[in-house]
């Protein structure tokens, strides 16, 4: 189910190609044992921020052989107290192959920015718009058939706000950081292609049967449409404060994080004006139950001094919950996620570090709600090209329907193990670790005995208008 016509990253991850380089503010990559704050990754993640500040008018063109690219973008700042406002505007089109025409990809992104402050600055606030606008397609080519095409488009939009908001009492560290996140987009996927091959019958049963099947001709057109309306939501809190005991600093954080992934669109059908394809059926998407993930973290930076020289720890533990059916159970699962970093300068300009850590990565829906799975062999098979009226086609189509209700969240474990030091002003670092995942989602073909019934011919008189007799009562089974 999770084929496409063109590049996909159903149930992988997020189509880079969306992401305009050019407002881009900084890139922050985590690796290693990361903070509990962060969730639903085994080996890492990439954090994009983009711009939020007063910027002055910017405008660049790009060419090389494979894009073409250009980008307009202004900060303003908006009246006396009123805070900023970038606007920015970028178009791009690229192109695998410079020798071939097909496929090419064209992008179109707009993004409205509005940062400012209130209560005296103690809250910092950011709102995002961002339109999307994506067209995968083919261009003419004088090599394609006349009637083929192929076009995958995506039209969308994302709204997020993130802050924080600082205590009133200056005598308190406290600190409330927020983010609320939701997307949506409209896609469609058509191909409409030429198939040549030998005449064979078309499966088209949607339940266990046994049925009389039409014929397809030897060349023929098949159309195939994808229609998703994907939904994301995302809301993020947490409360971090400062605490020192002694000669002990604490910083601590608690919060949580709730996530939605839903799809909404009509999924695979069929143009009724040409032949559906003999190896899908039609879904649609709006059957497969949203997946929910409900999240809780807390987790104390711990600095101190120990026989004279800095210790620090990062002490966290993260509670998962997939698909919750209460706040301590999920229909897929619940996992608790300790995590654990710890660094101390043994010498001035040497320090050792370790860390032991679990994260967790949540299936997709393309997992969770796999479509069925259609075998349809050949019960009887005879095609006269002299007598075409006479032909005969029993199909016996086998439906499975693949369980996936058992499934857990895969789980990364990390073990690490370095140092770090500096001489005459050079860095150098050194890191042993070890991971081990368990659990991994992949596709996996499987054995499966599929018997049929196989049938003979009772009478048969070519010629006469009259499909063949088919023997009912001795019957094999294959």
């Amino acid at each position: 189910g999770a084929e496409g016509y063109f590049s996909t990253v159903s149930g992988g991850g997020v189509d880079l190609r969306e992401i305009p380089t050019d407002n881009i503010e900084s890139v922050e990559i985590i690796k290693g044992i990361p903070s509990v704050k962060h969730g639903d990754l085994t080996s890492g993640a990439i954090l994009v921020n983009t711009k939020a500040s007063v910027t002055p008018f910017i405008g660049k063109v790009k060419f090389n052989p494979h894009i073409k690219q250009a980008y307009l973008g202004k900060g303003i700042k908006v009246g006396q107290g009123g805070g900023s406002l970038i606007l920015d505007l970028d178009y791009a089109y690229s192109q695998s192959d410079v020798r071939m025409p097909n496929p090419s990809f064209n992008r179109l992104n707009g993004q409205a920015t509005y940062t400012n402050t209130f209560l005296d600055s103690r809250w910092y606030t950011t709102s995002k718009l961002s339109l999307l606008r994506t067209h995968d397609k083919d261009r003419d080519d004088a090599d394609q058939a006349t009637l083929e095409k192929r076009y995958s488009k995506d039209l969308g939009f994302r709204l997020s706000t993130s802050g924080k908001i600082r205590a009133k009492n200056s005598k308190k560290s406290g600190c409330l950081n927020y983010n609320i996140t939701a997307s949506y987009k409209d896609q469609v996927s058509y191909n409409r292609s030429l198939r040549s091959t030998s005449i064979q019958p078309l499966p088209v049963a949607m339940v266990d049967s046994t049925y009389e099947a039409e014929y397809l001709p030897s060349e023929y057109y098949t159309a195939t449409k994808i229609e998703g309306k994907p939904f994301n939501l995302f809301t993020s809190f947490d409360y971090r404060f400062h605490q020192k005991l002694g000669a002990v600093h604490n910083r601590i954080m608690m919060g949580g994080d709730y996530k939605i992934d839903a799809n909404w669109g009509a999924g695979r059908s069929f143009d009724p004006d040409y032949y559906p394809s003999t190896t899908q059926r039609a879904r649609p998407f709006s059957e497969i139950p949203a997946l929910h993930q409900f999240s809780l973290y807390l987790e104390n930076k711990i600095s101190a001094q120990v026989l004279g020289h800095a210790f620090r720890a990062q002490v966290g533990l993260r509670y998962d919950n997939i698909q919750p059916v209460s706040p301590v159970k999920g229909k897929f699962g619940q996992v608790l996620l300790p995590r654990l970093n710890v660094s101390y300068d043994l010498f001035k300009d040497f320090t050792i570090c370790g860390g032991y850590g679990i994260s967790s990565k949540s299936p997709s829906l393309v997992y969770l709600y796999p479509d069925r799975a259609y075998f349809d062999p050949l019960s009887f098979n005879m095609y006269s090209s002299n007598y075409p009226e006479e032909s005969l086609a029993i199909i016996t189509t086998k439906v499975f329907r693949p369980d996936n209700s058992n499934m857990k969240l895969s789980k990364m474990h990390k073990y690490e193990f370095g140092f770090d030091f500096t001489f005459r002003g050079n860095s150098f670092n050194l890191t042993w670790y070890n991971e081990n995942l368990k659990g991994g989602y992949s596709f996996e073909d499987v054995l499966a005995v599929v018997p049929y019934p196989v049938y003979d011919i009772y009478s048969y008189m070519p010629g006469q208008g009259q499909q063949p007799t088919l023997d009912y009562t001795n019957v094999d089974t294959a």
